[in-house]
């Protein structure tokens, strides 16, 4: 199944439980709503019911996007979050570009600035 084969956790005491608890809080912090339907979305997800069953899930060929955009009419709140999970960059490259600009305010010159402490002037 994809969802029990893609899903894997190092934390063994990981439940449906917790992952309700997370998507409900997740779905508010991103979205800034609370959720109305995202539980009982994840239950039909959980039971594999169409359109999260395998059949459904092989005609895109493993494309998660276009997967999860198509079950939005069913599962709006939970194609939402899947959405923005599988946006998330998982790679080094976005932090790479974040280190390189971060290179024009840290020169080697600015970092050998030290403090002068004879103008610290303490007032009481």
């Amino acid at each position: 199944m994809y969802k029990l084969s893609k899903f894997w956790s190092s934390a063994r005491d990981l439940t449906w439980t917790h992952i309700s608890q997370w998507l409900k809080y997740y779905y508010e912090a991103w979205f800034g709503s609370h959720s109305r339907s995202i539980l009982s979305e994840l239950v039909r997800y959980k039971c594999s019911e169409d359109p999260y069953d395998m059949d459904s899930f092989d005609q895109f060929k493993g494309n998660l996007f276009d997967f999860w955009e198509s079950t939005s009419g069913i599962g709006p709140e939970l194609s939402r979050v899947a959405i923005r999970i599988h946006g998330i960059c998982v790679n080094s490259a976005s932090v790479e570009r974040l280190w390189s600009s971060m290179e024009f305010l840290h020169t080697i010159r600015r970092n050998r600035l030290q403090v002068n402490l004879s103008f610290i002037y303490l007032i009481d």
